[in-house]
């Protein structure tokens, strides 16, 4: 998820923005995923956010994870992985 498009209600036009995690590792920004949760959460006055996404998958992956997109740096922090990889539970 290196790449954020984002939807600007007011002009009614998408925009792209990338994203970046630890710099020069690929494990630092997270894979793309669906049926994932995510949440909004800003700073006490407004300047900043951050939108955590926990789980999600892909085929033949489950991710136990949470991840937060810092906004406005739009810098992906890890917050938590499962103790254990869920990839392959029917193995």
């Amino acid at each position: 998820m290196s790449e954020i498009h984002i939807y600007d209600i007011q002009t009614a036009s998408w925009h792209s923005q990338t994203a970046s995690g630890t710099p020069s590792d690929e494990a630092s920004v997270p894979g793309s995923r669906r049926n994932g949760c995510s949440v909004m959460a800003p700073s006490p006055d407004n300047s900043s956010y951050n939108i955590h996404i926990y789980s999600g998958d892909q085929p033949g992956n489950t991710y136990d994870d949470v991840w937060a997109l810092l906004i406005p740096s739009f810098i992906w922090v890890k917050m938590y992985e499962g103790i254990k990889s869920i990839r392959g539970m029917d193995d």
